[in-house]
């Protein structure tokens, strides 16, 4: 009935059980330790209970509890005496401030204060708790946020005068964010100095970090073996550290890439199976959803649709309940999946209802900020186009069609981001022609859909391609022969069927 000592060890325990990655154990603890140290007389200090909100708020994001998370870690920072912007033109005061203090930093180099021990342990736990933030902001793909708390705590960092954790991921961070606007040098730039920095510190912590952030950076410029080392690498160190949070982050963002250059893995091999078997013992909802939802888009792809359907019954009761803090790009994979899997068993009613949630879901989006959009949106198109060529009526299928434009604009705002996503764009303007008919301007955009893939070395376009042509021309024709013979090369390859969305022309 110790208060005063209960809390202590509390606080103890939660840090023991946090260097040991038990983040349930932490919840529980620091829950306690708040909840007893909102009776002691006087109150404890203010940087003593922002780093009890920091623990809770960074064991319920590991836990996947992000609104929660992101709760506790913005009233930490109000604690530390460096609150979180709050409004629209607060937010945006805030980033234009930080933007001209990391150009100064980068011109000048960060000013040398003489800060007070308090100061200098506030500052730095302040930045510490805004970087944990970024992953939060990023998550909810809200790119004025993530940008906002990139910025600041580098500078914060910068400003500490030592090299600290932090500092890596902040560079880290700067790299993710950076590449949404785009500035690609900037992005290499921050991405070397997180390596860097890391290497620098010898920590495997931040080196996994460093190495899982400039993996997704570099995914849109197509470096895909480099993104298999720095991956894997990074796997394979928080697998040793038992940091499972991070083990998940790292092994579904290599999955999901490489559904993108075109590699699709059995359960038995793959990074998506473990993830979700580790999701489910962890009862962490939004990983259990990336391992759904990947395993689904192999499955798709692979035209396992029997399978398929075994995933789809799964992730419909997760996405009823994925409401705390889940990221909306997974949600959309998985609508996606749901209006697909409705079309194939000719639910019109279903297939609606997820087309709606789809749409409602990318309008939601806003403007890209991470490569992850691609296979989401490119499923999405797919499904309403098959919508489309469905409709008994010519009126019907072109009031269809208008959804199959908008998922077409989406995606030429990502490719203008983001450059994978060029291929798949031209192949989906392919598909919309040749259901109007337009044979000419469909072979022309498949026609660059295999061009613009071919240096990208994404060979399921190229597949598609090439598939698209030998059916516009004749597989058994002179012109479509060739067509025919690298579908037949690239569906070994990748060990694909023999046709995947052979499109239907107009009726």
């Amino acid at each position: 009935e110790n208060d005063t000592k209960a809390v202590h060890y509390l606080e103890l325990a939660a840090e023991k059980a946090a260097r040991a990655n038990a983040n349930r154990e932490v919840l529980d603890f620091m829950t306690e330790a708040i909840e007893r140290g909102e009776r002691l007389q006087p109150l404890p200090g203010g940087l003593r209970r922002a780093r009890w909100l920091a623990m809770l708020g960074a064991a319920r994001n590991a836990l996947g509890q992000l609104d929660q998370g992101r709760a506790a870690l913005e009233q930490a920072l109000v604690h530390c005496g460096y609150p979180a912007p709050g409004s629209t033109a607060g937010l945006l005061a805030a980033m234009l401030r930080e933007t001209a203090l990391q150009t100064r930093h980068r011109l000048r180099g960060p000013p040398q204060l003489a800060l007070s021990e308090d100061a200098q342990n506030r500052l730095e736990l302040a930045a510490e708790i805004i970087e944990r933030l970024f992953l939060v902001y990023f998550f909810a793909n809200d790119a004025g946020r993530m940008l906002w708390s990139c910025l600041r705590s580098t500078n914060l960092s910068e400003r500490a005068g030592r090299p600290t954790p932090t500092l890596v991921r902040s560079y880290t961070d700067m790299a993710l964010a950076l590449q949404a606007i785009p500035l690609q040098k900037q992005v290499k730039y921050y991405g070397d100095r997180a390596i860097a920095a890391a290497a620098e510190q010898n920590s495997l912590p931040e080196t996994a970090w460093a190495g899982v952030g400039s993996s997704a950076c570099i995914a849109a410029t197509a470096e895909w073996a480099e993104i298999e080392r720095r991956s894997t690498e990074a796997i394979e160190i928080n697998r040793q550290l038992g940091d499972m949070r991070r083990w998940e982050e790292a092994s579904a963002n290599l999955a999901l890439i490489r559904t993108i250059y075109g590699r699709f893995d059995e359960p038995e091999d793959s990074l998506y199976l473990p993830v979700l078997q580790a999701a489910r013992k962890r009862h962490t909802r939004q990983t259990e959803g990336w391992g759904l939802t990947i395993w689904g888009i192999n499955l798709q792809y692979l035209q396992r649709f029997d399978e398929l359907e075994a995933i789809v019954k799964q992730l419909e009761p997760w996405y009823a309940h994925a409401s705390d803090g889940m990221d909306d790009i997974a949600r959309l994979e998985a609508v996606a999946l749901m209006a697909l899997s409705a079309l194939r068993r000719t639910d019109e009613d279903g297939t609606r209802h997820w087309l709606d949630q789809g749409f409602a879901l990318l309008a939601g989006l806003g403007r890209p900020s991470q490569y992850r959009n691609l296979p989401a949106t490119y499923l999405l198109g797919e499904a309403a186009m098959e919508h489309s060529l469905a409709a008994s009526h010519l009126d019907e299928r072109e009031t269809r069609e208008q959804r199959v434009r908008q998922v077409i604009r989406a995606m030429r705002t990502f490719s203008g981001i983001f450059p994978i996503g060029r291929p798949r764009q031209q192949w989906l303007e392919g598909r919309l022609h040749h259901s109007r008919g337009r044979k000419a301007a469909a072979e022309k955009a498949w026609r660059a859909c295999l061009k613009t893939a071919t240096p990208l070395a994404m060979n399921y376009d190229r597949f598609l391609a090439a598939g698209g042509l030998a059916e516009l021309c004749g597989k058994d024709s002179e012109d479509g022969r060739p067509w025919a013979l690298l579908h037949a090369e690239l569906s070994d390859q990748l060990r694909l069927p023999g046709s995947t969305f052979i499109p239907r022309g107009a009726d």
